[in-house]
């Protein structure tokens, strides 16, 4: 990939703080993440938490903001979060405008993948270094990814974008084997209820 566009992932990626993990800016102001990277304790399939009881707190390039979630999709592993929705935290909200305004969101792949096709992909990890390698698909239309890369995806890199050739999203780090070259990812696209889909495409 071009460098800018290794650029424009690098300083659209945040780092979820409680968790010390990973996520990264989408469009309409959304950032994705892995669910077991949002700090709650939560069971059932897809749940929206009351805004202003549940805060995360993220590192940017603009420094640390605050954000709620959006929804969070335990069974797929992937959540949404966004801006904050208390009066109290208006100036959290105004930086986190700030930041999403500065800053270019990462598109999200909407080409079909084929099974048993390898693609090349590219993860920018907590260690603030890239990985390479390959994702696939075992069926189609899974709405989970396994990646083969060329050094182990490390504790920490949960909720990073797998990027393409392209620089678009097709998946959501979602588990990490250290131990040897394996890990798996979300599908943005299938992976997240069929309103929040709608939400980050929406003008």
């Amino acid at each position: 990939m071009k460098t800018e566009i290794f650029t424009k992932i690098e300083n659209a990626t945040i780092t979820i703080i409680k968790s010390r993990s990973q996520g990264i800016l989408v469009r309409n102001q959304i950032i994705l993440t892995a669910a077991h990277c949002v700090n709650y304790r939560l069971k059932g399939e897809m749940v929206l938490p009351p805004q202003n009881y549940f805060i995360e707190e993220i590192k940017t390039q603009f420094g640390n903001l605050k954000v709620s979630p959006l929804c969070i999709e335990l069974t797929k592993d992937i959540a949404a979060l966004g801006t904050v929705d208390d009066p109290e935290l208006y100036d959290d909200l105004e930086r986190f405008n700030e930041f999403c305004s500065n800053t270019l969101p990462i598109k999200i792949c909407r080409n079909k993948l084929e099974a048993d096709k390898r693609y090349k992909i590219f993860i920018y990890s907590h260690e603030k270094k890239w990985i390479s390698g390959y994702a696939k698909l075992y069926f189609p239309e899974s709405p989970m990814l396994l990646l083969e890369v060329d050094k182990p995806i490390k504790k920490g890199a949960s909720g990073s974008g797998v990027i393409n050739e392209k620089g678009e999203i097709i998946g959501i780090v979602s588990w990490t084997g250290e131990k040897d070259l394996i890990s798996g990812a979300s599908r943005p696209l299938l992976a997240l209820p069929v309103w929040m889909c709608r939400n980050i495409y929406r003008h």
